[in-house]
């Protein structure tokens, strides 16, 4: 039976196609694809015997999610034709797609009788949607129909904090973010102080004034507030550095930090920008020189050419992860895994750019936020390990935020 929702998305979802001969199928390969109930049930009553005995061939049992799932030919879809296309959706229509296939890379979820929708920058094709476009990302609310069963319903936020505000916080934080009067970082500044005093309105019982609280972050002469928080924010480059390595070896040992034969290894790129070759330790004085120079270069190579992308990744990042109400706990506890896991793909799209220099393009930059979002979007634990690494980040705001924020 079809249903009807109201839905709030960027406004670029409605021009997305799949086209898996622009990026190789890739959404078709790698994964798990289960198969819901009613799906099934339609392969199962196919008319045609023989295209519906090799779908059904195809599909196995699995006790754990309860569902049927597609026995994956080596890493690849049994049914992806050599033309990189699906073979059901080509003879049967989309309506013949799971509900797994049919949605990705869109990642809806409803809260509330309301869904928010955005794609998944895992797709090579969405992610140059979503970020290329030089004017800010605009939201907007549509009218969605659909008959399927569990397409909005990846993951509730029925028990995250500060839900009732959700999109008050959600709307405040990506103005400051797109606010172009200032740096990316001094963005991410005023981000950390917006949801401090949301914190503080929230503990003394004054939710009702969030939607009100962007306008003072926002809107006329900015300026001198920036100053003062900047004075209360001074940047540590050594407990960055620290800090960067740190989370480097914390990630990599689980291998959430991966690659294969078809993927470029980006952690090669922070042992290579610091001259890492041996085990003979560096003097924190020539690691800093290093840094520095990377540091110029990423702003010549990529923040003054694409920052734009930057800031649509940041933005992007905000809104489809639900931030900031992503996990439980303080606003600014969100805050910090938000910022922290955008410093990490910072650092590593630094040490990219200081080995590359001059032949480092935007593609290069697109590879790393797929790779990046490749995990923060399907391994929990990629979070949890930053999270465990920041353990209380409200004790001392400003102290963390100077490890983190050059501004």
């Amino acid at each position: 039976m079809e249903q009807e929702f109201i839905c709030i998305q960027p406004e670029y979802v409605k021009h997305f196609q799949c086209d898996g001969t622009k990026c190789d199928s890739k959404c078709c390969q790698g994964w798990q694809i289960d198969i819901d109930r009613g799906t099934y049930a339609k392969y199962a009553a196919l008319e045609d015997a023989g295209f519906r005995k090799e779908i059904l061939s195809k599909l196995r049992w699995n006790e754990g999610t309860k569902s049927y799932r597609m026995e994956m030919c080596g890493v690849a879809c049994p049914m992806l034709r050599e033309d990189r296309l699906c073979g059901i959706q080509r003879r049967m229509g989309e309506e013949y797609l799971s509900d797994t296939c049919a949605e990705f890379p869109r990642r809806s979820y409803l809260f509330e009788g309301i869904v928010q929708r955005a794609l998944s920058l895992t797709c090579p094709v969405a992610s140059r949607l979503a970020l290329l476009d030089e004017k800010p990302m605009a939201l907007e609310q549509i009218t969605l129909r659909t008959s399927r069963s569990k397409t909005f319903f990846r993951r509730t936020v029925e028990e995250m904090p500060a839900r009732e505000f959700l999109f008050d916080l959600q709307i405040g934080g990506i103005a400051i973010l797109q606010d172009r009067r200032f740096s990316l970082n001094e963005r991410l500044l005023s981000l950390g102080f917006f949801l401090q005093q949301a914190d503080a309105c929230l503990a003394a019982g004054r939710g009702k004034e969030l939607a009100a609280l962007p306008e003072a972050f926002v809107s006329g002469d900015v300026s001198a507030k920036m100053a003062a928080w900047k004075q209360q924010v001074q940047f540590h480059p050594k407990e960055y550095l620290r800090m960067m390595f740190a989370l480097l070896d914390a990630l990599f040992e689980p291998a959430i930090v991966y690659f294969s034969e078809k993927q470029r290894n980006f952690a090669q790129y922070i042992p290579q920008a610091f001259r890492m070759t041996n085990n003979r330790p560096k003097p924190f004085s020539e690691l800093l020189a290093l840094y520095g120079k990377h540091r110029k270069q990423y702003e010549r190579l990529i923040v003054k050419p694409y920052g734009h992308v930057l800031e649509n990744y940041l933005v992007h990042v905000f809104f489809n992860n639900f931030y900031p109400c992503r996990v439980q706990g303080s606003l600014l506890h969100n805050y910090f895994l938000f910022l922290t896991l955008y410093k990490f793909f910072e650092f590593d799209l630094i040490c990219m750019t200081g080995v590359m220099g001059e032949k480092v393009t935007l593609d290069d930059m697109l590879e790393l936020v797929e790779r990046m979002s490749n995990r923060t979007d399907h391994a929990s634990i990629y979070q949890e390990i930053v999270l465990g690494y920041l353990k209380e980040p409200e004790q001392n705001p400003p102290d963390l935020m100077g490890r983190l924020l050059d501004v």
